[in-house]
């Protein structure tokens, strides 16, 4: 099965370092962006003054086949806002990314993890993506993992590959620099990931190539399925 490369909060290394060398590898990626950065940098820990992308950065992948897709517009917990406020942070950061990009998004990557406004997601995107696993039409799908990689997991590469044999895996990462802390990767991380998925052979495709997600646990197998489960629930 296919697996996913996905890019959240729009940092501007992954135009200046992921993108050129997903390029080499002829891999196409998805950033999910925070709207109302763009342009700006991060304002808090652990990104503090991290610049962010552009959306002339954003249109350059997108016209190179990335996929851009959101990430909300201010990067709120969405089990701290109320309904009205989740209805601003998707439907604004969809019409923005539609406007700018020139396609509407169809994913959506929760900030921070917790789920909140499920029916939300379902109604105004095709896809939601947690910390652990990929929502399809507002509903965990049967398995999909979503696995984080960064400078304590990139090693781990190898076992999610091997599963990406019965079912999707979404890949998530944040940011690339030369000393990486908490959910970061140093360039000779990514690239020892790259390679791996390289020598694997596996597809590397993005969300809207493919129009369903799900696997029943049927063909994925119920033991394989909920002993992946909760090695990403216990922080794999």
């Amino acid at each position: 099965m296919p697996i996913i490369i996905t890019f959240d909060d729009s940092l501007k290394n992954t135009f200046d370092v992921a993108y050129p060398k997903m390029k080499e590898y002829g891999y196409k990626g998805v950033v999910f962006a925070i709207t109302s950065m763009l342009g700006g940098v991060w304002p808090d820990p652990p990104y503090k003054d991290k610049p962010q992308m552009t959306w002339d950065e954003l249109r350059i992948l997108h016209k190179d086949g990335w996929e851009i897709q959101s990430h909300s517009h201010t990067h709120p917990y969405f089990t701290q806002i109320d309904r009205d406020t989740a209805i601003y942070e998707l439907t604004v950061s969809k019409r923005l990314i539609a406007d700018n990009i020139g396609k509407a998004p169809t994913a959506f990557a929760y900030p921070f993890c917790p789920v909140a406004y499920e029916d939300l997601v379902a109604q105004y995107y095709r896809t939601g993506r947690t910390c652990y696993e990929a929502l399809w039409d507002g509903r965990p799908s049967a398995f999909v993992p979503a696995v984080v990689v960064d400078t304590e997991t990139y090693q781990n590469t190898d076992f999610w590959l091997r599963f990406a044999k019965y079912s999707y895996v979404v890949f998530y990462m944040h940011t690339i620099t030369d000393n990486p802390d908490f959910f970061e990767l140093s360039p000779d991380q990514f690239d020892y990931f790259l390679s791996r998925v390289y020598q694997s052979r596996v597809k590397v495709t993005t969300f809207d190539q493919k129009r369903s997600l799900a696997l029943p646990l049927s063909l994925l197998g119920a033991g394989t399925a909920s002993i992946a489960y909760a090695i990403i629930r216990s922080g794999f």
